[in-house]
């Protein structure tokens, strides 16, 4: 997994995404922020992960549509669009992850974001 300054790297490039609607990781910042020459099914399931983490509502299944540019990769917000999978592929799909690991991680993304906003209300944050 990448270090914890190429982790805040790859979060601001995940927060452009959602905010923004896209973002540019290119292959070298890849290999560098994962310590990896190749970047394979790992990579992505640990960018899927993080973008579950971030997504407002972990419990809805967040679109991110990605292609590869030849030195990199695009990643648009795709809520409510469709791909035939030739040039843009979900990050989803990308990490290969089984309907049932989708779920259990929007489970743990909600559960977490869900814990925060009770621990906040219950110390009177809310207030």
């Amino acid at each position: 997994m990448p270090s914890t300054r190429h982790t805040y790297e790859l979060l601001n490039r995940l927060e452009q995404v959602l905010h923004r609607g896209t973002a540019e990781i290119t292959d070298w910042e890849l290999r560098l922020w994962y310590g990896q020459e190749r970047i394979g099914v790992t990579v992505w399931r640990d960018i899927y992960e993080r973008w579950m983490e971030l997504h407002p509502d972990p419990a809805a299944e967040a679109s991110v549509l990605t292609a590869g540019t030849g030195h990199g990769y695009i990643f648009i917000r795709g809520d409510g669009l469709v791909t035939n999978k030739t040039h843009w592929v979900e990050l989803r799909d990308r990490a290969r992850l089984s309907a049932s690991d989708r779920a259990r991680l929007a489970e743990e993304a909600h559960a977490e974001l869900t814990g925060g906003i009770n621990a906040a209300l219950e110390s009177g944050a809310g207030m």
